[in-house]
C-alpha cells in the first residue's frame, strides 16, 4: 500500500492566514519606520536652521532688544526674539557694565502650530 499524503484544505488556509498576518505587521512596522525616519529628518532640518539662526544673532557684537522673522523655503518658516533677560537672584543688571539678553529662536514647519521646535540660549554682553 502506497499512501502518499499531503497538506488538506485546513492546513492550507491555516498557513496563508498565518502568512498573511506576518506580512501585514512586516508591512506596518516598515510603513511606520518610514514615517518616523521622514519625521526625525525633518525635526534635524528644523534644529539646524534654529542653530544657524542663533548663531547669526550671537555672531553680532551688540544684541538689540527686538523681532525677526524669515522662511527658508516653502516648509519652514522661523522667527527670533532678543530680550533682556534677569535672572532670577539677580535684580536688573549684573553689574553696572554687563547685560544679559536671551535669544530664542522658533522654527515651524507645515504652516502649523503644533509642528514647532524652539531653541534658546543666554548671552553677557557688555554696555
Amino acid at each position: 500500500m502506497n499512501a502518499e499524503r499531503g497538506f488538506t484544505l485546513l492546513e492550507t488556509l491555516v498557513a496563508f492566514a498565518i502568512l498573511s498576518l506576518s506580512l501585514g505587521i512586516i508591512l506596518q512596522i516598515f510603513s511606520l519606520s518610514a514615517q518616523t525616519s521622514r519625521s526625525v529628518e525633518i525635526q534635524q532640518r528644523a534644529l539646524a536652521i534654529a542653530q544657524s539662526q542663533i548663531d547669526q544673532e550671537l555672531a553680532q557684537l551688540q544684541l538689540n532688544e527686538g523681532e525677526d522673522r524669515g522662511r527658508v523655503d516653502e516648509r519652514f518658516s522661523w522667527s527670533s526674539e532678543i530680550r533682556r533677560y534677569q535672572f532670577p537672584d539677580q535684580e536688573g543688571r549684573i553689574n553696572d557694565q554687563i547685560q544679559a539678553y536671551r535669544i530664542t529662536v522658533s522654527v515651524r514647519w507645515d504652516d502649523s502650530s503644533e509642528q514647532a521646535l524652539s531653541l534658546s540660549t543666554i548671552r553677557l554682553q557688555r554696555q
